[in-house]
Parts: C-alpha cells; sequence; structure tokens
C-alpha cells in the first residue's frame, strides 16, 4: 500500500469516528445531493396528493361504507385536524432530533397508516388512521423544508424551493385528477391508499439510507441528549397550542353547515382563548417563571427554568415571519377558494363527472408548474418581498373572474374558469415558492423545519376558514341553477377578498429578505471544516484533520441557561 493511499485511509478512519463520511461516499453530505432532493420531493409530493385525492374521493367513501355526506366527510376532516394541530410541534422536534430522522419516521408511519385505511372493514376505524396518517403527514413537510434549506444555499436555495413548492402545490391539483380516476375503479378510494403505501415505503427506505442514517452517524454520540430536549418541551404550551388547532378546524368544519349548532360556537371559542392562552404563555415565560419562583419547590423552578417553549421568541420576532403569517392565512384561503370553486361547479352545475371535473382544474396545474420553472432558472427576476407582491396580486387577478359566475352565459369554462385557474396557479406558485424563502431561509438555524411548521399551520388555518365559508355560502338545501350560479358568485366575491388582503398585507407588512449566503461552499463550510492540511513538495504525504463543528451549537450552548430558550 502506498504511502498516499495509507494517509487516506487513516483521514477516513478519523473522518467516521468524528461522525464524517469520506468524500467517496455515497453517505457524504455533498454525495447524491438532487437525488436526495428528489425523494424530499416525492415524500412532500404523496402527502399533499393524497389529500388532493381524498377531497374528491369523500363522496366514494359515502358510498363504499353506507354512511351520510356528512359523517364521510370526516375521511378529510380527521387528516386536516391533526395536521394543522401536529405540524408546528413536529417541526420543533425535527429541529431538535434531526430532520433526515424525523422525516425518515413519518413517511414510513405515512405508508403504514394508508394500508391500514386500505384494508380497515369499518369507517370508525378508517377515520381514525386518517388522523394518525395526518399526524405522520405534519411530520414529514416542516422537515422537508428544512432539509432542503441545509442542503442548499445562496441563489440555489430559491431555485430548489420553487421547485419543492411546485411539486407541494401542484401535487394537490394533480389528486384531484387521480382520486377522480380511482373513484371509477371496483375498489374506489382503496387504490389510492394502496398506491401510496407501496410509494412511502420505497421513499421511508431511500430517505433513512441517504439521509437519516449518516445524520444519525454524525449525532448519535448525542443522541441521548436530543431526546432528553424533546422531554423538556413545554409540555402546557405544546398542549395548549395543539388543542387549540384541533378544536379551531373542528369548529370551522362543523361551522359550515351551521354556526347555530353548540357543535361549532363552542369549540370555536374555547379554541379562541386556548390560543390566546398559549401566545401570552409562550411570549410571557420567564415573567410566569419569576412570578412563580417564590412559591414553588427549588426542584420545580429548576425544571421550568430548562423548558423549552414550543415557539421561541427568536422565531415569532424573526425578519419577517410574522407579517408572512399574515400573509400566507389569506393567500391560501383564496388559493383554496380558486380549486374548490373550478372543480365543485363543474360537477354541482354543469353536471360533469368527478374525474371530468377533476380534469378541468388542470390549467391551474400548468400556471403552478410555468411559474415554478420561470423561478427555478431565473432565480433573481424578482426580490422576495416583491415575489410575495407580484404572486398575491396576480392571484387577486384570477378571484376576479369568479365574480361574474352569475353574468356570464354559455362556454363558462372557457370564459372564466380557466382564466381563474390559470391566473390563481401563477399567483399561487410565485408567492409560495418566495415565501418559503423568506418565512425558512430568515429564520434562525436551530428553528428551520418549526419556522415551515408555523407557516403551514397559518396556511391550514386559512384553508380551514376558507372551506367554512364557502360551505356556509352555499348552503346544504338543494335549489335550482340560478340561484346556484348566484351563490357561487358571491364564493367568487369572498375569494377576491381573501386575495385583496393578501396583496395589501403584502405591501404593507413586508421587508426586504435578509442577505442569504453567496454560495453552497460557504453552507458546507460552516457544517464541517478541514484544518491543517499541509502539502509538502518532498513527500506525497499530506496530514489533515478533519473536524466537525456542530452548527449552532455555541449559540445553543450559551441559551441554554436562560428560561423560555433552548434546553
Amino acid at each position: 500500500m502506498s504511502q498516499a493511499e495509507s494517509s487516506s485511509n487513516s483521514l477516513n478512519e478519523v473522518a467516521e469516528k468524528e461522525g464524517e463520511f469520506p468524500i467517496e461516499s455515497i453517505f457524504h453530505p455533498n454525495r447524491l445531493k438532487h437525488f436526495k432532493f428528489l425523494c424530499i420531493l416525492t415524500a412532500s409530493a404523496l402527502d399533499f396528493m393524497s389529500l388532493g385525492a381524498m377531497i374528491v374521493l369523500v363522496q366514494d367513501v359515502e358510498k363504499r361504507f353506507n354512511i351520510s355526506a356528512t359523517k364521510a366527510s370526516w375521511s378529510l376532516t380527521s387528516y386536516v385536524i391533526t395536521f394543522a394541530g401536529f405540524i408546528a410541534f413536529f417541526g420543533r422536534v425535527g429541529d431538535i432530533v434531526g430532520n433526515g430522522m424525523m422525516m425518515s419516521i413519518s413517511i414510513g408511519v405515512f405508508g403504514i397508516c394508508s394500508l391500514l385505511c386500505a384494508v380497515i372493514p369499518n369507517f370508525v376505524g378508517f377515520a381514525v388512521f386518517r388522523a394518525f396518517q395526518g399526524m405522520a403527514g405534519a411530520g414529514i413537510v416542516p422537515c422537508s423544508y428544512a432539509l432542503v434549506n441545509s442542503m442548499f444555499a445562496g441563489e440555489n436555495l430559491q431555485r430548489y424551493f420553487s421547485i419543492l413548492s411546485s411539486i407541494g402545490s401542484g401535487t394537490i391539483g394533480v389528486g384531484f385528477v387521480i382520486g377522480g380516476a380511482f373513484a371509477e375503479t371496483k375498489i374506489g378510494y382503496k387504490a389510492l391508499f394502496y398506491m401510496v403505501f407501496g410509494a412511502s415505503v420505497l421513499t421511508c427506505m431511500l430517505i433513512l439510507l441517504l439521509i437519516g442514517y449518516p445524520e444519525y452517524v454524525r449525532v448519535k454520540s448525542e443522541y441521548s441528549v436530543r431526546f432528553k430536549r424533546v422531554t423538556k418541551l413545554d409540555v402546557i404550551g405544546s398542549f395548549t397550542f395543539i388543542s387549540g388547532s384541533v378544536l379551531l378546524v373542528v369548529a370551522l368544519t362543523d361551522g359550515g353547515d351551521s354556526w347555530k349548532k353548540p357543535s361549532a360556537y363552542v369549540p370555536l371559542v374555547i379554541s379562541i382563548i386556548l390560543m390566546a392562552a398559549f401566545f401570552a404563555w409562550n411570549l410571557g415565560y420567564q415573567k410566569v417563571l419569576s412570578l412563580l419562583k417564590p412559591h414553588i419547590s427549588t426542584g420545580a423552578y429548576k425544571y421550568m427554568e430548562s423548558v423549552s417553549v414550543l415557539i421561541p421568541k427568536e422565531l415569532l420576532y424573526a425578519h419577517n415571519f410574522a407579517p408572512v403569517l399574515l400573509v400566507s392565512f389569506f393567500a391560501f384561503a383564496a388559493f383554496m377558494v380558486v380549486m374548490y370553486t373550478v372543480v365543485n361547479y363543474s360537477i354541482s352545475v354543469e353536471g360533469d363527472a368527478v374525474i371530468v371535473a377533476a380534469v378541468k382544474i388542470m390549467p391551474l396545474i400548468v400556471g403552478l408548474m410555468l411559474a415554478n420553472t420561470t423561478i427555478a432558472f431565473h432565480q433573481t427576476i424578482l426580490k422576495p418581498k416583491n415575489g410575495l407582491i407580484v404572486g398575491t396580486f396576480v392571484c387577486t387577478l384570477g378571484c376576479a373572474f369568479l365574480t361574474a359566475l352569475k353574468e356570464v352565459n354559455g362556454n363558462l369554462y372557457w370564459k372564466l374558469l380557466l382564466l381563474s385557474a390559470f391566473l390563481a396557479g401563477i399567483g399561487g406558485a410565485v408567492y409560495f415558492s418566495y415565501m418559503l424563502s423568506m418565512a425558512i431561509g430568515d429564520a434562525p438555524m436551530e428553528y428551520k423545519a418549526l419556522a415551515g411548521g408555523v407557516v403551514q399551520t397559518a396556511s391550514q388555518f386559512g384553508n380551514e376558514v376558507a372551506l367554512s365559508v364557502i360551505v356556509s355560502l352555499l348552503g346544504n338545501g338543494k335549489t335550482n341553477r340560478k340561484e346556484l350560479r348566484k351563490r357561487y358568485q358571491n364564493v367568487g366575491y369572498f375569494a377576491i377578498a381573501c386575495a385583496a388582503m393578501a396583496f395589501i398585507s403584502a405591501i404593507t407588512t413586508l421587508r426586504d429578505q435578509l442577505e442569504p449566503s453567496n454560495d453552497e461552499e460557504q453552507q458546507n463550510a460552516s457544517v464541517h471544516s478541514v484544518k491543517g492540511c499541509e502539502s509538502d513538495e518532498s513527500t506525497t504525504h499530506q496530514q489533515c484533520q478533519v473536524t466537525l463543528v456542530q452548527v449552532g451549537f455555541e449559540e445553543e450552548e450559551k441559551m441554554k441557561s436562560q428560561p423560555g430558550r433552548i434546553a
């Protein structure tokens, strides 16, 4: 063996002991980055696609379980409730234990729940496993954002966020088509869950092998400490936030039928109280701790002092984070109204089959793909702040076409709905691409997944408010075609109101984004550094020492002693 080979082997052994892999290894962070990115895209696509498919498969569930339409709607609602309730929490857990491992577990559980949904013989069990699947989906989405943020940097980050946005948003529309197609098969909704199960298992194995395992090796010596930090998460705050989120979704779902029912207004009131209590507790934790100190034991005080709140002040007060939450709420509400109107107007007013109505959403997908492709290859075409403003403005134009549904006769799809869907797709893509870079890119390094989870929570609330208002405006009673068109036009007024609020909020509250990292090499240098490499012309021997540098480690150490911060 030559001296150079011996030196190289010694270097690899040192690197592996330090939790790093040699550059030739498939486990090295810089190897197979695009394939890893494809795996992350697939996991996110499965989540969003199954959500879109179930929107059009609710009627199939109603028929096959022989249940009422209201009960069948829980096949979708049970998923949305847990997804919205747990996405911020699992984002926080992912930031602590590692987003690669968290995503591997989440997509695996997602697939198992899909199989159980396909084989369960009764609806109660089906709805329960859909709820568990929603929890698993809540672990996939924020971790995918954080992983992409850690893999790419600078202008490249915007490119890959644009692709992630395209896949995430576009596959909801693709899910409409797939759901409509499966509705025509003999096994109906079961075909969807069998397909998702197979794809999820394969994706889980690839992510675990290429992302989760290397991440585990790199930090395995710290895993006991990391899990201890999970146990130190704020139990009171987390429970309050999850309960408030779940009850809010329940209230908005039941409120669509009637706000006079106790099942609608009671959860709404309780959810508002819980969410207000959460933010008061979360932001005032240190003050609460100082007030309690004279009245509790030393042990209890030390425990509370070590607790890590669910959404730290550093994130809530991060650059542009709160404004992005506000804009996302209204933007996602407007986007949901357009998708719902295009599909359901075709079914309820024009009498189209489910598969035909699902195909009519394709202009929205084309708009999404076109805008995201443009942004992916021309990242600097807009500044992030301007991207959010332009995206919400174009979405407002798309919603404007829905305000004329009662006035236009003949070929209404070609005159109004097609243009509305296409413009909403373009606006949504532009907005979502730049929103990700602002919300996650500007967030503190140790809160990337949590930032994605909180933004998705706000967005999901926007979706739920939109669906609740739509159902209220359309009503449950059967009516003639003319009256139904008038009701859909009222839905159009609501859509343009949401889009306009998003546009106005973007103009008035957003600031320019912080300067990103210059290139991927800078980001890679923050993960590991190579020191002491000196080349001697007299020999072929290179003496290198690989030292692992934990990103944000020193900052976290400084904050450990501060109550209400990272434990």
